[in-house]
């Protein structure tokens, strides 16, 4: 199988979509022996133009003197005179870039797969339903609905993904989760502390970009105004990501705020890649999103067999459902959540054995992904014949 992957950005940077893309691709040259390119676009003048990591060939094209509208250039000319080496096209978005994927997909008669993975915003552009307008908004809707009515097939990640989907008159489609590379994180990542040492704190953790969706806000302001400094097992709360590469926001500002008052009960760490000594360091992953597709953190979290304190989102109350040997706990609004924080002790943080299920382990997922791709070749091939 050959497959060229298309991603805006990819390891090193740090993403979900990014995540994604690199285990998925990894995992398929791994089990199956997949011939797989990723193209992406060089965000930083020290990535190589090229290189191999783990079996997958990355090309990172433009630069940032030259912006993204070069990259969508450099895209179609490699998509072009690349064409006799890959089978299928995958782009792990439904974005601008996308739209330039399916548009060589289609001239160049190649199965195109695209990612549907932010929840709401296919839906606001191709329904009219947006917060913004403008000459922008208009034309990337044209260029979406075209990329989202030609592709082969989209992914979807969740129950909530499906119904997107179909309220935007989506037919082709398939439900395929995020996966996470289970063993990998039973191995690199030390699952439990020892619950009988005197460790000053129960330490929460959220990992992910620093912005309004994440919900960084919500969770300053609940351990802000909790009683953590009156208990004598405290707790603490580490944030790792950053606001770089992020829409304008507050959240730089109140992080300083809370910093002041929370002291050694509030530690921001860099972005690490992979975060292998955040999840060490953490007894619960928490999170206050306010959307998300699949998040890729929780079910890190899992796959280290964490207690999980989310949102009562759709895709979190799935991850609930779908788990039901793991300890996740759902909130509703702040008062719910502080109640949680409050009451949490040492004797619920840690699980013995694995707490996720097998559907969400990047062997499964790579398998189903090879399914698929072999499923929407045959269908090419047979239409060809037709033709």
């Amino acid at each position: 199988m050959r497959v060229y992957m298309v991603c805006n950005r990819y390891y090193p940077m740090i993403g979900g979509a990014e995540a994604q893309c690199k285990i998925l691709s990894e995992k398929m040259f791994e089990l199956y022996g997949s011939s797989i390119d990723v193209i992406t676009y060089r965000h930083e003048k020290k990535l190589p133009r090229t290189e191999c990591i783990n079996g997958v060939h990355i090309r990172r094209l433009s630069t940032p003197l030259f912006g993204l509208c070069f990259f969508y250039i450099l895209l179609m000319y490699t998509l072009f005179i690349n064409r006799n080496k890959y089978d299928v096209l995958h782009c792990h978005s439904i974005s601008v870039t996308s739209f330039f994927c399916v548009l060589m997909a289609t001239l160049l008669k190649k199965p195109i797969v695209l990612k549907h993975t932010i929840h709401g915003e296919l839906e606001r552009l191709i329904n009219g339903i947006s917060f913004s307008s403008g000459f922008k908004v208009f034309i990337k809707k044209i260029l979406v609905s075209f990329a989202v009515r030609k592709a082969s097939v989209i992914i979807t990640l969740s129950d909530e993904g499906e119904e997107e989907l179909i309220n935007c008159n989506v037919t082709s489609f398939k439900k395929i989760p995020n996966g996470v590379n289970v063993s990998t994180f039973e191995k690199e990542v030390l699952n439990k502390l020892d619950v009988s040492s005197n460790d000053k704190f129960i330490t929460f953790g959220f990992l992910g970009r620093f912005c309004e969706q994440k919900g960084i806000d919500r969770l300053l302001t609940v351990f802000s105004n909790s009683d953590i400094f009156n208990v004598v097992e405290s707790k603490k709360l580490i944030l790792m990501g950053s606001t770089l590469h992020q829409l304008e926001s507050d959240i730089d500002r109140c992080i300083q705020s809370s910093s002041a008052k929370l002291l050694d009960h509030l530690e921001v760490w860099e972005p690490q890649n992979p975060p292998y000594e955040f999840y060490k360091s953490i007894s619960i992953y928490i999170s206050a999103s306010r959307y998300e597709g699949l998040p890729n953190t929780v079910l890190e979290a899992l796959a280290c067999r964490k207690t999980c304190i989310l949102s009562n989102i759709k895709p979190h109350a799935e991850l609930k459902v779908k788990n039901p040997n793991a300890n996740i706990y759902l909130f509703d609004n702040d008062e719910e959540l502080m109640t949680i924080i409050n009451s949490v002790d040492h004797t619920i943080c840690y699980s013995q054995e694995r707490i996720i299920s097998d559907e969400y382990d990047i062997a499964y997922v790579a398998h189903k992904y090879l399914k698929l791709y072999r499923d929407i070749l045959q269908q090419d091939l047979s239409e060809k014949n037709d033709d």
